[in-house]
């Protein structure tokens, strides 16, 4: 090693060595500090579903959980009924039976009255020929 005197002459400096100086090691915090990686999943966007598509996906849910079924003619969306001649419940056309279906009656009863009607004033007749050409077939049910 050699030494060197520094100008001011108080005491002699050593020379600077060429060995690289080793750095500490930065130390790990303990494994319950430490920050395990966060995994995610890629998400889908959906697209936006207006209020009443909303409305009728959660009304069809809530049917589901129930375990209902939604009568003929009684849709989801508007929950108006709709006036179909029957093709379960049918003698001649349907007439009657399709009309107990929207009443929410029996097609009995609803026949009965349109009897009295044919045989006491006589209109019956007329009036069931004329609802069976403008009311339409039930399409969910067979003919």
């Amino acid at each position: 090693m050699a030494t060197t005197k520094s100008k001011s002459g108080s005491k002699p400096k050593k020379a600077a060595s060429k060995k690289p100086v080793r750095k500490p090691a930065p130390k790990k915090a303990p494994a319950k500090l430490q920050k395990a990686p966060v995994k995610t999943k890629p998400t889908a966007v959906a697209p936006a579903l207006s209020t009443t598509e909303a409305r009728v996906n959660e009304f069809a849910q809530e049917v589901k959980q129930l375990g209902m079924q939604v009568k003929a003619g009684v849709t989801p969306k508007d929950k108006t009924k709709k006036l179909y001649r029957s093709g379960k419940d049918k003698i001649f056309g349907g007439v009657c039976g399709g009309l107990a279906e929207y009443l929410g009656v029996d097609a009995t009863l609803i026949r009965v009255i349109w009897a009295a009607t044919m045989f006491l004033w006589g209109i019956g007749a007329g009036v069931y020929l004329l609802a069976w050409i403008l009311i339409p077939r039930n399409p969910e049910h067979e003919w």
